[in-house]
């Protein structure tokens, strides 16, 4: 499946798993200690957006070094110990937040970039699904550890996790060099292909992030907890089901198949919001939704369209949109939008613009080589054959 051994693949697949997982933990943490200045929590995101445009504009070839990457990583490790041991000085404490913040939008483009560089085109999808699914289990497992900890000790215990990747750093051998470089960005989006992908994962990017606030009013925040845990554990496991869809059915079929999922999930919500099992059933379909786009629109698709081009500056803008989308949160939550939409009206508007998001996917050409699908369907055939030559012999 994979271009080199076990032991070369696992330093950057856990510096991959690692980044990501802290991003998220970092943020449940960020809102815990900031509840009464809420706005850190969009200081965090902007940094990361702000470090991740400077990286690609300005520092692309410096950082593909490991040892400029190895600064940036034990700095945003200092942050977190500095961070932890100035949680009632405010200013020091938010100033702590944008740099960790800045240290994964330098490095992060990079790590998400070997996904495509360790994977085979063809079994790109299977791939990334099992470092989804080990990202949802590492943020899933310490969710609930990291809860019963001081907040002193959840921000060391970050700071050794964030050295870990120092660490992984060194095992990993420079793969950067064997990347090609564009010569500005504008070449890198002038395609006609980028933006057929690219729009409909923005639409839906916005549409769930500004009904987040919505959800979270309308369950209850001790139900929303528990549906923002079981929604990313179904999301890793149905990771697989889009890895699967993505290598033998195409990118295009994965990304339609979440959209009309999460579609028909929102739909139904805003005819019977008041029925229980109408609730269950729309948390179990997003969360499976949530793991087939996860896994195509953040890892899969954007490793496809770089082939032979700049790979961090499409997985930066590719997700771009992901992390926008958060600070969107933040503003719909603070200008109170649950109390201003009735929940009926938003889940039937989100509904419609989750559909209107899968047109652009019907004119978007398939990035999964057709001889790839040509050879699977002819491999599907034959043993089709066999297996009815044997029933009938």
């Amino acid at each position: 499946m994979l271009k080199i051994s076990f032991k070369e693949l696992f330093p950057p697949s856990f510096l991959l798993i690692n980044t990501l997982a802290l991003i998220n933990l970092t943020w449940f943490v960020i809102q815990d200690v900031f509840q009464n200045i809420p706005y850190v929590a969009f200081f965090y995101y902007f940094s990361i957006v702000v470090s991740g445009f400077i990286g690609i504009f300005l520092l692309r070839e410096k950082l593909r070094s490991r040892n400029n990457l190895l600064y940036v990583t034990l700095i945003g490790a200092l942050s977190y110990t500095i961070f932890s041991f100035t949680l009632e000085n405010g200013l020091i404490a938010i100033i702590s937040t944008i740099v960790i913040g800045a240290s994964f939008g330098l490095t992060t483009p990079i790590y998400l970039s070997f996904s495509a560089v360790y994977s085979e085109i063809e079994k790109r999808g299977r791939f990334c699904s099992s470092l989804f699914f080990f990202t949802q289990f590492f943020i899933v497992a310490n969710c609930g550890l990291l809860r019963t900890l001081n907040t002193l000790i959840v921000l060391l215990v970050m700071a050794g996790w964030k050295t870990a990747n120092a660490i992984a750093l060194l095992f990993c051998k420079s793969v950067m060099g064997s990347l090609k470089t564009v010569p500005h960005m504008k070449n890198a989006i002038r395609g006609r292909l980028f933006f057929l992908y690219f729009v409909p994962w923005l639409m839906f990017c916005l549409v769930n992030y500004i009904e987040g606030p919505i959800i979270h009013h309308f369950f209850g925040n001790e139900i929303f907890q528990s549906y923002l845990m079981m929604g990313a554990s179904l999301a890793g496991v149905s990771a697989f089901l889009g890895g699967f869809i993505c290598d033998f059915r195409g990118r295009r079929m994965a990304g339609i198949l979440g959209f009309v999922l999460l579609g028909l999930s929102y739909g139904i919500l805003s005819f019977f919001y008041s029925f229980d099992i109408v609730k269950t059933f729309f948390i179990v379909i997003e969360g499976i939704a949530w793991g087939i786009l996860y896994v195509t629109f953040v890892f899969v698709i954007w490793g496809d369209i770089s082939e032979g081009d700049d790979k961090e500056i499409y997985y930066f803008l590719g997700n771009l949109p992901f992390l926008l989308s958060n600070v969107i949160y933040f503003f719909a939550e603070k200008f109170k939008i649950a109390e201003i939409i009735a929940v009926s009206a938003s889940f039937s508007v989100a509904s419609f613009f989750i559909f209107l998001a899968v047109v652009p996917l019907l004119y978007a050409p398939e990035t999964l080589p057709e001889r790839v699908i040509r050879e699977k369907e002819l491999r599907s055939y034959v043993e089709k054959a066999k297996r009815l030559a044997e029933k009938y012999s």
